[in-house]
């Protein structure tokens, strides 16, 4: 029987080789397609692996803290800022003991303190001038939102500087100058009057938080005698919101590396308290490190202006009020410009903060007389899923001034644009037992070196070192912002909020938050913890594997203590597009695109990857089943007369079932030899992450496909009968039918002459089309389900390639089988071709007949597989509109690349002539 089964296949080699190839091809691309699936999974699993894991898995907060949108999966990257109290030390300290807990770094937002910085402007040479007494007047015009909103100018004060000699210390002069002091200006006829005067009393009160009226009541004054060039100097003062945190140092080191990215001074104690101060021992000294960096986008346009002469005199008259109305109404000329940035003030202000407190004055910097908390923003939905702002009105009342003799303390000025937050105010108590309390930087961080600090990229979780990156959602927006993101300003209510720049220990911050220091702290002393970020300890085994200790970690907090707790281990950014209002000041309204939190992205990815793998495997392995059982059942129809003569002869039908089967199995055998050379070869060409050795495979898939193909073409072979031998190859035409007027027509007749023939060679292309529509669905489906986050669109990026060669490979098998479908038909129809021709028929009229016949055929057989390809995928994905667009896809790459494969078939059989048509197998 073997030797009878390779003859048979020696010496049909026409018909041997057509059934070869499919079984070569579709060996080969379900070991490509399979090969193809393992390596998109595992480039998946890599690819979360690397990016699954930021600096804390955990996020605790008080219950119903957490703000979302649309999904509870999605949280606001900065809103720890906002997250000001709720969680109290018992419960932190009952955390950071649980099992699998490996640290537990806490977070107290104690709120904003208002600092003002005194930057030095230095004058030019040319504007200081090189002789005689001069009169400048320092002004300065603020701008925000990267130069897009412009606040009102306002004198700083003024410069004066004399070639007479100056004492510098403070002065007392007689009673006709006023209840003043300031430096003592010698004249040259002896006299000597005060300058820079500055008053002894309470002083006025300011109409507004926002008002600049009094900048010309203060002066700098300097001698020209033994001053050296660029020493002249006028003085900005710039307030500025500083938000302060309270931390554990031990476990912020441990979780985030802070001690480690101490720039300067030194990092703070483990047990660090507060220091007593002062003579009665009621003040506190609250240690703090800064951060170097500001993230203030606030600019200062400083102009420098010279007065006349006339201006000199004013100065000499040692009266406050009589020199700022003066200098007020002198003309004016430019004589330097100065952009003065938040960086700046930010250094000097640090500067100040680590004065000593040893010496003859505190630092106003120093000495906290009241502070804010900023609450969270509230959105709405707008067009196009947009988020929308609600507005704040916040009252003039909470810029109230602890200090007596003032009302209102000086506000920054962005603090006057458009709000979204609401603000609380906390003053010192007046009649308080708590005492007074002074913050001192003890050291200066660089965020910068803490890890993760960018937030950008898969896996990093919600920030507290950084502000949040706002840019342009649109040309216009980008356009306006000059291509640069949008940066916090001194506006505590606006939207873009700072990080912490100052932190302190917790005992630090509990000073900060004592109801009899400060009143309206008892909830915040109660429980002052905002968040505690957790990293567990302990992990092992595959990445799910990590996320379910995450998990069951996160369940024993919500039971331990009732509070909230957000898995920010796989974790991504997700871009959120948000409509920033028009503001007061000259900022157009924009649409910025911000990046919140998605939680649990790892998870779906994880899920949805496994799941499509096992969808994809069976796909490939029923539309490799199917391609070949068409293939083998075409081949066998076409061999009807020589199996029905071997029924005839005598043979069984054990013998023609073994018959048929055995040469399936041993083109088979010979389809995975060569199948496994040409597969290593694709698999190094095709750049698939696999080893060589997984080409081996192609000689048990070969043999495996051709036995499970050759099953139900070897059955109905059995079944022949003798009569066989003598049935014809079509059925005969049906009188009375319509009369045939072109070619398109003919071509219809004959394919309903030969159901059984359209049949098989649809039913292959239709399998292919269909699996190829659920293919794509499927990954279109995978990037919906997975979400638009960076970590899925790392892991689409980085699968795309393999896509793109498993949708090739599928189109290529569902060509192939078509092409080998027609090969075989047109064996079948050797006579019928002849016949037509040996009666004139040109070989183009016979080539257009077989075309019409193939793309009716095509046509056909893929719009029913993209039917049927639609309904699978619908039921396993939904209908969404990217599977829609994947099953037209496929149905219109089934046509064009199988009416191509049948056509390069026709054109090669059309050529031979027409003995070697009307010939057997040759």
């Amino acid at each position: 029987m073997i030797g009878l089964v390779w003859q048979n296949v020696r010496f049909s080699r026409g018909r041997a080789l057509a059934l070869g190839a499919g079984l070569l091809v579709a060996a080969v691309a379900f070991s490509l397609l399979t090969a193809s699936v393992d390596a998109a999974s595992a480039r998946i699993k890599g690819v979360v692996g690397a990016n699954w894991r930021g600096a804390y898995d955990l996020l605790v907060v008080p219950r119903g803290s957490v703000r979302s949108t649309t999904t509870e999966h999605l949280v606001q990257v900065n809103y720890l800022s906002a997250n000001t109290s709720g969680i109290t030390l018992a419960q932190y300290r009952k955390i950071a003991v649980l099992p699998g807990v490996g640290v537990a770094a806490p977070l107290e937002i104690v709120g904003y303190v208002l600092e003002t910085a005194s930057v030095p402007v230095t004058l030019s040479p040319a504007a200081a001038g090189t002789s005689g007494a001069r009169v400048l007047v320092v002004t300065s015009h603020y701008t925000a939102d990267n130069g897009l909103s412009s606040f009102p100018s306002y004198a700083e004060g003024y410069v004066y500087v004399t070639p007479d000699q100056v004492t510098p210390l403070l002065q007392a002069l007689p009673s006709e100058h006023g209840n003043v002091t300031g430096p003592l200006e010698h004249l040259p006829d002896g006299k000597s009057v005060i300058i820079c005067p500055s008053s002894n009393g309470a002083g006025a009160q300011l109409p507004s938080p926002f008002a600049r009226d009094f900048g010309l009541q203060n002066g700098s004054c300097y001698s020209r005698t033994g001053q050296g060039a660029g020493q002249v100097q006028g003085y900005v003062q710039w307030s500025f919101p500083v938000l302060v945190a309270g931390i554990d140092p031990r476990a912020e080191n441990e979780l985030t590396g802070l001690g480690k990215a101490v720039s300067s001074g030194r990092y703070l104690g483990e047990s660090e308290r507060p220091a007593r101060y002062g003579t009665a021992g009621n003040g506190l000294v609250v240690p703090v490190i800064g951060s170097s960096l500001s993230f203030d986008g606030d600019s200062d346009q400083v102009t420098v202006s010279s007065l006349p002469a006339s201006a000199v005199p004013q100065v000499r008259s040692g009266k406050q009020e009589q020199i700022a109305r003066s200098l007020a109404a002198d003309p004016r000329t430019v004589v330097q410009k100065v952009t003065l940035t938040g960086a700046q003030a930010w250094a000097d202000l640090l500067e100040q903060l680590k004065a000593p407190l040893n010496g003859p004055l505190i630092s106003q910097a120093q000495s906290v007389g009241q502070y804010w908390t900023a609450g969270p923003v509230r959105y709405r939905t707008g067009p196009g899923g947009a988020l929308g702002l609600k507005t704040v009105s916040n009252p003039v009342s909470v810029w109230s001034a602890s200090t007596s003799g003032q009302q209102y303390v000086t506000a920054p000025q962005a603090a006057q644009d458009t709000g979204f937050r609401p603000l609380t105010e906390y003053q010192a108590a007046t009649h308080g037992s708590g005492g007074y309390v002074l913050i001192r930087a003890v050291g200066e961080f660089d965020p910068a070196k803490l890890g993760g600090f960018s937030g950008a990229g898969p896996g990093s979780p919600l920030a507290s070192y950084r502000a949040p990156a706002l840019t342009g959602a649109d040309p216009a927006s980008r356009r306006l912002l000059g291509g640069q993101p949008l940066l916090p300003d001194g506006n505590m209510a606006g939207y873009a909020q700072m990080p912490p720049l100052l932190y302190t220990t917790l005992e630090g911050a509990a000073a900060l938050e004592n109801p009899g220091v400060f009143t309206g702290t008892t909830a915040e002393a109660a429980a002052p913890i905002g968040s505690i970020r957790v990293r567990v300890s302990g992990l092992r085994g595959s990445v799910r594997e990590r996320l379910d200790k995450i998990g069951a970690v996160a369940a024993e907090i919500r039971a331990a203590t009732g509070l909230e707790v957000v898995v920010t281990a796989g974790a991504s950014p997700h871009l959120v597009t948000v409509d920033l209002p028009q503001g007061k000041f000259g900022r157009p309204a924009l649409a910025l695109d911000e990046y919140w939190t998605q939680t649990a992205v790892a998870l779906v990815v994880l899920n949805q990857a496994d799941r499509e793998s096992l969808a994809l495997f069976v796909l490939i392995l029923l539309v490799c089943g199917f391609f070949l059982g068409a293939a083998s059942l075409a081949s066998v129809r076409g061999r009807s007369a020589e199996i029905g003569t071997l029924r005839a002869v005598g043979w069984g039908r054990g013998q023609v079932f073994a018959f048929t089967l055995g040469e399936v199995a041993l083109l088979g055998l010979i389809a995975g030899i060569v199948g496994a050379g040409v597969s290593a070869v694709l698999i190094v060409l095709l750049g698939l992450k696999v080893p060589l050795t997984r080409s081996l495979i192609e000689l048990p898939v070969a043999l495996i496909l051709a036995l499970l193909a050759g099953l139900v073409p070897a059955g109905l072979a059995a079944r022949a009968q003798p009569t066989d031998a003598f049935a014809g190859a079509v059925w005969a035409p049906r009188r009375g039918g319509r009369r045939i007027r072109n070619m398109a027509a003919l071509a219809v007749t004959g394919l309903a002459r030969v159901p059984g023939r359209c049949v098989l060679a649809g039913a292959g292309l239709a399998l292919g089309v269909a699996g190829l529509a659920v293919l794509l669905a499927a990954h279109a489906s995978f990037s919906t389900s997975i979400g638009d986050s960076e970590l899925a669109g790392l892991v689409t990026a980085t699968t795309r390639t393999t896509d793109l060669i498993s949708a090739a490979l599928t189109v290529a098998l569902s060509a192939a089988g078509l092409a080998d479908v027609t090969y075989l038909n047109l064996r079948e129809r050797s006579a019928e071709l002849a016949a037509l021709a040996a009666s004139g028929w040109s070989r183009r009229q016979i080539g257009r007949l077989l075309g019409y016949e193939a793309l009716l055929t095509a046509a056909a057989g893929s719009t029913a597989g993209g039917v049927a390809g639609l309904a699978a995928a619908g039921t396993a994905f939904g209908i969404t509109s990217g599977v829609i667009e994947g099953v037209a896809g496929a149905i219109l790459g089934g046509v064009l690349v199988s009416v191509l494969a049948c056509l390069i078939v026709l054109t090669v059989t059309t050529r031979r002539p027409i003995a070697a048509v009307l010939a057997a197998d040759e």
